[in-house]
């Protein structure tokens, strides 16, 4: 446990449809990108095999292999515009559900005590803490507060669980202890550039230079 009384506790469970939201929302970006550049080079593709079935049954030499290319360049362009809508999401729906079935975090209580430089975690599967300044952002994501620690991963603290006035509480104490963290960080910033200039300062001249100088 922490050695230190904490400001705010909470005790929660995962939710299977907030975990499968969270996992939808941080993979958005990268799906969203990958999914343009598929279905723009699927798109080609069904346009170039249009083209060659045109060439293929208007040309006088109808070419067998023109045909073949023609019916392997449009399924290959019709599976790559389909691929996200039927294939991935569904593929990705049955990976979060797996991974949150076989994971015993996601079936016992969590416990977050909310300290003063950190968050500190009790869980199944051990103890853990982060610090309020490795903490990327905190966001409502429907009816859960997200404490985003990385591109990948984070808290999803669910309302129902938790209560919307605790809640309130969390993001407010994050919040400002981000910005503690955000100002303190660039204070000591500061210091050290301040002692590095100073030290600079107080370091003498090349005695070679100031002779060459003063010839």
């Amino acid at each position: 446990m922490s050695k230190e009384s904490p400001i705010l506790k909470v005790t929660f469970q995962m939710d299977f449809n907030d975990f499968y939201n969270f996992n939808m929302h941080v993979s958005k970006e990268m799906i969203d990108k990958s999914k343009k550049k598929v279905t723009i080079f699927g798109a080609v593709e069904i346009v170039l095999a249009v083209v060659f079935l045109v060439l293929n049954f208007t040309s006088q030499a109808n070419s067998s292999l023109n045909l073949v290319l023609a019916v392997a360049l449009l399924c290959m362009g019709l599976f790559s515009v389909l691929f996200y809508p039927a294939f991935f999401e569904r593929q990705l729906s049955k990976a979060v559900k797996k991974t949150f079935d076989q994971n015993e975090y996601f079936h016992n209580d969590v416990t977050l005590e909310f300290l003063e430089d950190k968050i500190f975690e009790t869980s199944c599967v051990g103890t853990g803490s982060v610090a309020y300044k490795d903490l990327q952002k905190v966001y409502r994501l429907g009816d859960c507060l997200i404490l985003r620690m990385s591109k990948e991963g984070g808290y999803v603290l669910p309302l129902k669980a938790i209560g919307e006035e605790k809640i309130d509480q969390i993001e407010e104490l994050v919040h400002r202890k981000m910005d503690e963290a955000e100002l303190e960080e660039a204070e000591e910033l500061d210091r050290e550039a301040d002692e590095l200039t100073a030290r600079e300062e107080e370091e003498p001249g090349d005695p070679l230079s100031e002779r060459n100088g003063e010839q």
